[in-house]
Parts: structure tokens; sequence; C-alpha cells
């Protein structure tokens, strides 16, 4: 074996320090971070699990218990909630679908993918995808869940039938036509909501055009423009272009007799209503025999009521419910 020839031996042990010296300095350098799960965050960003590439500062949450842009809270932000029968559903910023409470028929069971609305029926569910077609899930009966293939802006999960508005602003419905409620009128449409057994529409001329079962007047839609309109199980309520509420039909439990002032949204549900005042506030009316007509305080974007129960959205993007909790409908994930 060959030996490196260092001349003069006395100067081994200065030769020796001095490696020691480079060796310590370079182990007492700056420290390089190493991106685990190569997300653009270590430990020392704010990273609370480097080996996940979903979780890190600013995330967006999932809606499945983990805390997910470190904040240390699992919050679960959605952008809209829908009130169906035993269950409800949201999105998430993402695009993501969100379903909690009854499941029997896999109502609570959404499809992955990436949706633009989504509206919860009896035990179903009707989204849009990127593409602007229905994705259907849960309880099939009546043909509710067979939508023509078509793009749509928008859809609506009824109770046996659904109807949505294609890109020509034409309403489309499917599913049980018992009282006629899957026969809407020939014309163009802004908004559509489907009810128990019948329908209701504003037109692109802002009138109410209802269609279907009409046994308490719900599908007798009073004159006027109207901003937006919803249906219930025996009455219908609309916005005025005032900003005030206006309901028809049955009134058994209070339901058709809105209260004053000018709203944003509204929505109605098996025998109660719910609506968002200019301020912000939740209020509903009608049937409150399990809490569904009485909202919690603060301020909401957009309120859903069901069949008892309803859910709104508050500025935060965080989902509060109200009402019948039975199957864990009122009960959204945190």
């Amino acid at each position: 074996m060959m030996v490196a020839d260092y001349g003069d031996r006395n100067r081994l042990p200065a030769l020796l320090t001095g490696a020691l010296l480079l060796l310590s300095v370079g182990a007492c350098g700056p420290t390089v971070e190493v991106d685990g799960d190569e997300d653009g965050f270590n430990l020392s960003d704010g990273d609370c699990n480097d080996s996940d590439p979903a979780t890190y500062p600013g995330a967006a949450e999932f809606c499945d218990g983990e805390d997910r842009n470190c904040d240390g809270a699992a919050n679960c932000y959605l952008t809209t909630v829908s009130a169906g029968a035993d269950h409800s559903c949201g999105l998430t910023a993402a695009g993501d679908l969100v379903c909690w409470g009854g499941n029997e028929e896999g109502q609570s069971e959404p499809p992955t993918g990436i949706f633009t609305q989504v509206s919860a029926g009896d035990r179903y569910n009707l989204g849009l995808d990127t593409d602007g077609l229905v994705v259907e899930w849960g309880f099939h009966n009546s043909g509710h869940t067979a939508a023509p293939e078509i793009p749509y802006l928008q859809v609506s999960a009824g109770v046996e039938n659904g109807c949505g508005i294609d890109l020509n602003n034409v309403v489309h419905c499917w599913g049980d036509n018992g009282e006629g409620q899957s026969d809407p009128p020939a014309g163009t449409f802004n908004q559509v909501s489907t009810g128990w057994f019948h329908t209701c529409s504003t037109n692109t001329d802002g009138q109410a055009v209802c269609w279907g079962y009409d046994t308490d007047g719900q599908s007798n839609a009073p004159d006027g423009t109207f901003l937006e309109v919803s249906a219930g199980r025996y009455h219908s309520c609309g916005i005025e272009s005032s900003g005030a509420l206006l309901c028809w039909g049955r009134n058994g439990a209070g339901e058709s007799s809105p209260p004053p002032g000018s709203f944003t949204q509204l929505s109605t549900g098996l025998d109660h209503s719910c609506a968002i005042t200019v301020s912000g506030e939740v209020l509903c009316w009608g049937r409150d025999d399990t809490g569904q007509s009485s909202p919690p305080g603060g301020s909401f974007v957009q309120v859903s009521a069901g069949e008892a129960h309803s859910c709104g959205l508050r500025d935060t993007g965080q989902v509060a419910c109200w009402g019948r909790n039975s199957a864990g409908q009122a009960t959204p994930p945190e």
C-alpha cells in the first residue's frame, strides 16, 4: 500500500488539526432543512405534517377532521350548503363534495371529482361537474336521477324529480311526473327550484312560474317581478324585486307568512322557510317543532331549508345547522 510522503513528519499534527478544524466548521455551518413532502414548506416554515403534501400553512381544508392549513384546528370551510330530507351536502373551495347525515341509500357518500354545484333531495343528490353535466348519487327511484346528458347552469333536486337550466336558459325536468311537476313550460329561465310535488322558476323577465301539484295554491304564483323563488311541500316563496318576501300556498304552520324586511336569498323546506336579510341575519318562519325555524345568531351568506332541519353558511365559510338531528343531518363536519 502506498503511503503519502508528508516530508517533515513534524508537520503531521498540524495537518490533522487543520482537517479537524475544517470538519468542525462544516458541522457548525448553516443547516438546510429538507421539505419531506415537497409541498414548498418545511417544519421551520410551519408545516405541521411534512410527510403529507396536502398539509401546509394556507392549505385548503378537506373537511376530513385533519388540520390541513396548520392553524391548530381541523376546520371545515364550504362555499355552499344544501339541506335535504335526512342529510346535508356542501362544496369546499376546491370543488370537493362533502355530505353528512343519513346514509341508508348512500346519499352521504358523494363521488370524487371537482364540482360547481350540489343540491340535496330526498335520500339522493344532484351535482354539477366542471363540464356542467349532472352527477347523481343515493336513492334511485322514479327516474329522478336520469337527467338528460347536456350541460346545465343550475340544477335542483326535489323529492321524486329533478330539474335544471341548460346553457340556453331552457328548463329540463326528469323523474316522477304524476302531478305534472316534470312538465316545465316553454320559455327561458334564470333559476329553478323543485319541491315535493311541484316546481317553481323565475323566467328571464323576472316573473314567477310554477307547475305541478296545486292543492293549496302552491303552483299559483302571484304577479310581480321576482329575484328568486323556492318550492316547498305545499307552499312556495319568492323574493320580490324590492327585496321583500312573498309566499303562497298552504299556511297551516305559518310557512306562508314571512317576516317583513329586505332579503337577499331564501329557501323553503317541508313546512318552514328561511331567508337571509340584507344585514346577513337568518330569519326562519313556519313549523318549528324540531327547532328548524330557530336559527343561531351571526352573519350568514347562504341558507338552505330541508325537511325538518336547516343549514346556513356563515361569512367565515363555516356551516351551522339547526333542527332535527336524528341522523346527524344537523351536525356538519368540523
